[in-house]
């Protein structure tokens, strides 16, 4: 069975699973064959000639990169003053950046590799274009304030994806993908929380709903690049290179982490110093800076789909150094958060479906478009953009936030140019998926 998955190779007798951040093969005979439902039979066309529903990657990449376009167009809308709708609020734009954007990546990312890691077929067909449609639909919702619409929709999506996901995992007990299954399952809630906020059932819904959705997502990026990156490197760069694997750096990482995110959501509560969450911050700056040091080597550069992962990676350090810094007032918080998800989440979200899509079209991840190394080019620009520029001239604050925004849509521009085609058409070589 060939392994396209994120670029991973092949293998016949063998299958290749993620653990714990290294790749461990297992005798094809200790897991349930594929049941391969991705046949020319059971193919969705919508349109003559696409694959477009063939395999989850394809609807929600496309729609996250489209859709990266229009929830922005419309926040700079709102924060130039060309429109004045109350519902569009901060929140509102963190919401759909969060559960829009980045929940459209996560569901068509794990709804593909949870078909390699367990060899059972996920949905496609009709019912991924069920699921797909839902999600569409719940941003519709929340563009135009409809919350009861919206969060009725965004949680059956999410639940539906939730389940679609869990059950393989669960059905060949791939214990250790409890983690992905529990951030899955925790973002369901956090969404819930989030709108509960925003129809006034939960006074501190809305932000509980983001904040806990945020630190998902990050621990989320956080635990698959331990994953990928190290993996990625050693198979991507030219010259041979084996990167080690500090158990002890990890464990004290992801504990740091999960005391930072606890700090921060029940931290005012429970009367917790904020120099508590400051300090934490700056720990997880010197372990993730440490991280990332270990899997550093020279060759990445001449890789975009490799310094691009790397970019967004020291940008996620970067934003805990900030965050750390807040203690002494010189910036918001705002602008942490923004290097944590602007130049982290959203350039490694980019280079992880530019990757994936290739990967998994039978296309070669050695040679992305120059579109594609542009557009990351441009997203890295735009995160330098909202969050140093503003620290060096705090003066043109507001000019540089509208900037960061064009060259936001502008990069994921640049990516639908090259990927339309290439998510909607079928394998270049002819093989289902």
């Amino acid at each position: 069975m060939k392994l396209d998955h994120l670029g991973l190779g092949t293998g016949s007798a063998q299958q290749i699973y993620f653990i714990s951040g290294n790749a461990k093969t297992i005798k094809k005979d200790r897991i349930p064959p594929m049941k391969t439902a991705i046949t020319e039979k059971s193919d969705l066309y919508l349109f003559a000639g696409t694959a477009l529903f063939n395999l989850g990657f394809r609807p929600f990449f496309l729609g996250a990169a489209i859709y990266a376009i229009i929830a922005m167009f419309i926040w700079w809308l709102q924060y130039s003053g060309f429109v004045q709708a109350g519902h569009l609020t901060p929140a509102w734009h963190a919401h759909e950046m969060l559960f829009g954007y980045t929940f459209a990546v996560i569901a068509g990312f794990l709804l593909t590799s949870v078909r390699n890691w367990t060899g059972i077929d996920t949905v496609s067909g009709g019912r991924l274009c069920i699921l797909f449609s839902l999600w569409a639909m719940a941003r519709l919702g929340n563009i135009f304030g409809s919350y009861e619409f919206a969060a009725l929709l965004d949680l059956v999506c999410m639940a539906m994806c939730a389940w679609y996901i869990v059950t393989p995992i669960i059905q060949v007990k791939q214990r250790r993908q409890i983690a992905v299954v529990g951030i899955v399952c925790v973002l369901l809630v956090a969404n819930g929380l989030y709108y509960s906020g925003q129809l006034g059932l939960v006074g501190n819904g809305i932000f509980l709903g983001n904040y806990l959705g945020l630190y998902l997502v990050l621990g989320l990026v956080l635990m698959m690049s331990g994953r990928v990156v190290p993996f990625f490197t050693e198979r991507g760069v030219a010259e041979t290179v084996e990167l080690p694997t500090y158990l002890w750096l990890e464990a004290i990482n992801f504990i740091t982490y999960a005391v930072f995110v606890l700090a921060i959501l029940v931290g005012p509560e429970v009367g917790l110093a904020g120099e508590v969450v400051h300090g934490l911050a700056g720990c997880l700056f010197i372990l993730n800076l440490l991280r990332l040091g270990s899997w550093y080597t020279k060759g990445i550069w001449r890789k975009p789909l490799l310094w691009s992962l790397f970019f967004s990676y020291g940008f996620i350090t970067l934003g805990f150094g900030l965050y750390a810094l807040v203690y002494f007032g010189w910036f918001s918080i705002f602008l942490p958060i923004h290097a944590l998800v602007v130049g982290g989440v959203s350039l490694l979200t980019l280079s992880m479906i530019a990757r994936v899509s290739l990967g998994h079209t039978g296309r070669s991840i050695h040679e992305p478009s120059r579109w594609v190394v542009s557009a990351f080019g441009i997203l890295a620009i735009a995160a330098i953009t909202r969050v140093i520029l503003p620290i060096l001239l705090p003066q043109y604050y507001f000019v540089l936030v509208q900037v960061s925004q064009v060259l936001w849509m502008i990069s994921y521009a640049l990516f639908l140019v090259v990927y339309v085609p290439v998510l909607v058409m079928p394998r270049v070589d002819s093989q289902p998926g």
